[in-house]
């Protein structure tokens, strides 16, 4: 007879690999982002060819800095894009101090590209935070790809997460808007601190954390024998 069969719950640790490159992980967010300038009314839709054509003449003066922010990601993504104008719209988004979520990602992703890790590094966690208050429908993609760009760099930065414990720990206790997925990564994050930090039972409160089921049973029948097994109850079943 086939006995049920215990399952620990401990969750697997993670190490950091990178899941997105630059330009990858900016289509996964904002591939919308031409439709947004687009769709605003019923009648007289522009292509998004026009809407990026009116970006980059607005840009450079605008005000607004998810405008700008706007510009900076076409150019990254959109056929048409140049160096050139990355560099103004970077230029402008910087001159504007801009913190909206989108702005700090793609300044994040920008200055990863240009080997600047540091810089990134503290892009990203300013993209997370600024994702956990806000009302945009993309915050949860944001805020997963901030934390995830976060995670990747923490192995070539080991003091990022130190220096970001606060953030961690208030993500954990109110994570806002950011959705599951940036929550889970964040508590990879935590993990890393903790281990950092020699803490006992780190898989256990990583496991807790995530709100795992501390111990499963499995009720059979398993394999061969199966129609002997179906007349007999084992406790699991119970």
């Amino acid at each position: 007879m086939h006995k049920p069969h215990h399952l620990s719950a401990a969750p697997v640790r993670r190490t950091a690999r990178p899941y997105f490159s630059a330009l990858t992980a900016l289509s996964l967010v904002l591939g919308s982002v031409t439709a947004l300038g687009t769709l605003s009314g019923c009648q007289g839709a522009k292509s998004p060819s026009d809407h990026f054509r009116e970006l980059r003449e607005s840009g450079p003066s605008s005000s607004s800095g998810d405008e700008v922010a706007e510009w900076m990601t076409l150019e990254l993504l959109t056929p048409g894009g140049s160096p050139k104008e990355l560099s103004r719209a970077r230029k402008r988004l910087d001159e504007l101090k801009a913190q909206g979520m989108v702005a700090q990602l793609v300044r994040a992703l920008d200055d990863q590209s240009h080997g600047k890790p540091r810089a990134a590094g503290e892009g990203f966690f300013a993209a997370l935070m600024a994702a956990r208050e806000s009302d945009d429908p993309r915050a949860p993609m944001v805020a997963w790809v901030s934390a995830q760009q976060a995670l990747e760099l923490s192995g070539q930065l080991t003091d990022l997460v130190q220096r970001h414990g606060a953030d961690v720990d208030k993500l954990l206790a109110e994570p806002g808007a950011i959705g599951f997925r940036a929550y889970a990564t964040v508590v990879d994050l935590w993990g890393r601190l903790a281990s950092d930090a020699a803490e006992r039972d780190v898989d256990a409160a990583m496991a807790q954390r995530l709100g795992c089921v501390p111990a499963v049973h499995i009720a059979g029948p398993f394999g061969e024998g199966g129609e002997a097994d179906s007349l007999r109850h084992f406790e699991a079943e119970r």
